[in-house]
């Protein structure tokens, strides 16, 4: 049974499209190798013995050259993010350490409570100059300081026995306890001074919650850890420097040398002359380019034939 309503499509290609953008890309490439090709004579003339040999090498060698360089840039791009990453770790390792020192507090501690103050936009410094105030503030004592444990129901003697991370946090969550804002900030600003402000927002949002999601990130390092890295941060400093004398020491002599003067120079002037070949044959390659958008073939569809079958 025929289909009523049935369409039909007939589709040619016109490959004068095809012809047509081809002969533009060959006739642009013929210009880019011309463009190229008088570039390199014209730094040959200019470079002497280097410029006969960057003449002897060709587009495809100076291609090639090119490629040579893109791959050492990549490679110290490499070298480069891994000294960075270790860098980065030492560090931290070494301001671990150097805060533990300072504060009394461990080093999982510190880690803990500054992330739970980077989650409200503190910092593990703030965490740290806090403690150092508050370490302060307990043993100088006074009347408001007195007035100010009393109002979270808290001793000045218990907390100057307990471990400092420990009075740290139940000051934090004493002070979170009340129900007033204004005496939150009043309180942890008179045992915290200005970094209470700074603070408030963690001990708001809660330490004890905080610490508990860093341990389950797996974002908490041992204090052994932090040791071998801050030790490591120390031995690569001495390498960097006896790295640098090294080099110092090398090119002490060879900056007296002036052949080797004459080669870097000369090594500038290849590079310079690249630059200027790459600029001459900008409109060839931008031809080039141009020429491929007509490399597509082109379609013709007559009327649609429709017919109906009873």
């Amino acid at each position: 049974m025929a289909a009523k309503g049935e369409v039909k499509y007939r589709l040619t290609l016109d490959p004068a499209g095809f012809k047509s953008g081809a002969a533009q890309a060959k006739t642009a490439f013929t210009s880019l190798h011309g463009s190229v090709t008088k570039g390199a004579e014209q730094m040959a003339g200019k470079l002497g013995p280097v410029g006969g040999l960057l003449m002897g090498l060709g587009p495809a060698g100076l291609a090639g050259a090119a490629g040579l360089v893109a791959v050492g840039g990549a490679a110290t791009l490499m070298v480069g993010k891994i000294s960075d990453g270790i860098r980065a770790a030492t560090d931290l390792g070494g301001r671990l350490i150097d805060m533990r020192d300072k504060t009394g507090m461990s080093v999982e501690s510190l880690q803990r409570l500054g992330f739970a103050a980077s989650q409200s936009g503190s910092s593990i410094e703030a965490v740290a100059k806090g403690v150092n105030i508050f370490q302060r503030t307990l043993v100088t004592g006074g009347k408001e300081v007195t007035e100010a444990l009393d109002r979270i129901g808290l001793s000045q003697r218990e907390l100057i026995e307990m471990a400092p991370e420990d009075a740290f946090v139940k000051v934090g969550e004493a002070i979170r306890g009340l129900e007033s804002p204004t005496l939150q900030a009043a309180t942890a600003m008179k045992l915290f001074g200005k970094s209470g402000a700074e603070l408030l927002p963690m001990i708001k949002a809660g330490m004890a919650e905080a610490a508990d999601e860093a341990d389950r990130l797996g974002i908490v390092m041992s204090g052994e850890t932090a040791e071998a890295m801050d030790l490591l941060g120390d031995k690569w400093d001495a390498l960097g420097e006896a790295w640098d004398g090294l080099w110092r020491n090398l090119g002490a002599p060879l900056a007296q040398s002036p052949e080797v003067v004459e080669a870097v120079q000369a090594i500038t002037d290849v590079v310079a002359g690249l630059s200027q070949m790459i600029l001459q044959a900008g409109p060839a390659i931008s031809d080039l380019a141009k020429s491929f958008k007509s490399l597509r073939p082109t379609s013709t569809s007559p009327p649609r034939e429709a017919r109906s079958a009873g």
